[in-house]
């Protein structure tokens, strides 16, 4: 008997140790459990607040990118209205431009009616009373090899219309005559105006030639 006392108390004794061997490693693992509870209460505040902080940021990220759309509309009605007021200042200098250039055509409008540059037109002059007196002396030798003997002539303004069916072709003039002068047996003219002749030859129909005065113009001097 005292034998198995002596094992109860042992037992005991043990039993003992072991509970509070299970108190001192079950204090720990409450104090794990209230911390991880802890700690889990903080991750779910810590993930509301971000959530939170995400949709501010979020809600200030839109209201940015409206902002940036109606400040590019604005600097786009902006850069039209410079442009437009661009122009509106250029329109002045294209003006004033564009009566200078009015001026300068002035002047040189003004310059070629200048008497300077009245020596080409002398030289036209000259050239055709060359021209002319040329054809009066092909006129005289052709009128001297045809014999042709004329008198005094004195004509007044009349219009002519000659037409010669052979050789199909017609002249029509209106001629201003007003001239003196004696065609003699040798062709000779004296001449005492200046005097434009257009001569056309005619053939007729056994072969000789003759003479058409076409257009006379004489004007004095």
């Amino acid at each position: 008997m005292q034998e198995s006392n002596g094992i109860l108390g042992t037992s005991q004794s043990e039993m003992e140790t072991m509970k509070q061997s299970k108190g001192k490693i079950e204090d720990p693992i409450g104090k794990h459990k209230m911390l991880k509870e802890d700690s889990e209460t903080q991750l779910m505040e810590a993930n509301l607040e971000l959530n939170k902080e995400i949709s501010c940021l979020e809600n200030e990220l839109e209201k940015r990118n409206n902002s940036c759309k109606r400040l590019e509309a604005t600097c786009h009605d902006l850069q039209i209205r410079l442009k437009g007021i661009g122009r509106s200042r250029e329109l002045p200098k294209y003006r004033v431009e564009c009566q200078e250039t009015v001026l300068n055509l002035d002047e040189e409008v003004k310059d070629l009616a200048s008497p300077t540059d009245a020596t080409p037109f002398d030289k036209v002059i000259l050239t055709s009373k060359r021209n002319i007196s040329h054809k009066s002396s092909l006129l005289d030798k052709m009128l001297a090899e045809d014999n042709v003997k004329m008198g005094d002539v004195n004509f007044t303004s009349y219009n002519e219309h000659i037409q010669d069916r052979d050789c199909h072709s017609a002249v029509c003039t209106d001629v201003t005559i007003e001239s003196q002068g004696r065609f003699t047996n040798s062709g000779r003219i004296n001449h005492e105006h200046e005097k434009s002749v257009a001569i056309s030859p005619c053939k007729k129909k056994d072969g000789r030639c003759f003479l058409k005065e076409a257009t006379v113009e004489t004007k004095e001097r």
